[in-house]
C-alpha cells in the first residue's frame, strides 16, 4: 500500500479586484484550492484507490518503463488530501527501494518531505 498525503498549507493565490480566480465554466473551485495532477510510477499494478476514503478512478498507461497511475486531486486552501493505491506485488525488504518525488517548478514553492515507513 502507498499512502500520499498533499498539503497545501498557504493558497498561493489569493483572489483581488484583477484577479478574480473565476472557475472556468462547469468547474468550481474555491479561493485558495489547488488542483494538481499527481503521477505516480511504480513496478506494480494497481489494485484499487481513494481520496480521503472514497475511491478515486485513476488513468493508467507505461512511461519510461513503469506504470503509471494519474489523477487531478483538488487539495482545500489549508487543508490536506490524502492518496491511497493498493499496490500488487512484492519487494524484498533486502533490496534497496528507491523513492523519487519530482515536481513541477513553482512560482512560490512550499515545503517537500517523504518518509517510508513498513
Amino acid at each position: 500500500m502507498l499512502t500520499l498525503k498533499l498539503a497545501q498549507l498557504e493558497p498561493y493565490l489569493r483572489p483581488s479586484a484583477d484577479h478574480p480566480l473565476t472557475p472556468a465554466a462547469g468547474q468550481t473551485r474555491t479561493p485558495g484550492e489547488s488542483e494538481l495532477y499527481v503521477s505516480v510510477y511504480s513496478p506494480w499494478e494497481v489494485d484499487g484507490s481513494s481520496l480521503n476514503g472514497v475511491p478515486l478512478a485513476m488513468t493508467d498507461q507505461q512511461e519510461l518503463g513503469r506504470l503509471v497511475y494519474s489523477a487531478f486531486v483538488k487539495v482545500p486552501a489549508g487543508g490536506t488530501a490524502t492518496i491511497v493505491l493498493r499496490l500488487v506485488g512484492s519487494w524484498n525488504p533486502r533490496e534497496p527501494l528507491h523513492l523519487g518525488m519530482y515536481h513541477q517548478p513553482l512560482l512560490f514553492p512550499g515545503p517537500v518531505s517523504r518518509r517510508r515507513s513498513r
